[in-house]
């Protein structure tokens, strides 16, 4: 006999098995009473590997409509960038951003979010 553990996780219902964990995009209850908390709140993306840029703004462009400011700053003397955003929107769709930017290679991504206003 199987036992199964359901763990509640930002955006994601995780299936935990035996030996094997699964997550599944599934609406995550939240203490607010309601499904997808909106969450506000920056990413900092650092651009180690310049010829990466053009990957990193097809996936910016793709994520779009969650990105509320945006703010980048070439540093020249150390041949890399820095972009900060401006976020808001579902957790599993910020999660979607930040984890595809930070599957490239040679570019670092941190984030910090907070509940939104209504």
């Amino acid at each position: 006999m199987l036992s199964f553990i359901y763990i509640l996780t930002g955006g994601f219902t995780c299936l935990l098995t035996c030996d094997v964990f699964l997550c599944c995009s599934v609406p995550s209850f939240s203490t607010k009473g309601g499904f997808f908390v909106e969450k506000i709140g920056v990413v900092g993306i650092v651009v180690e590997d310049l010829l990466q840029v053009s990957a990193v703004q097809q996936i910016l462009s793709k994520y779009g409509q969650y990105i509320v400011g945006r703010m980048g700053v070439p540093d020249r003397q150390h041949n890399c960038s820095v972009i900060a955003l401006i976020v808001r929107g579902e957790t599993d769709k910020l999660s979607a951003l930040t984890g595809t930017l930070g599957r490239i290679s040679g570019i670092k991504v941190k984030s910090a979010l907070t509940d939104a206003k209504e």
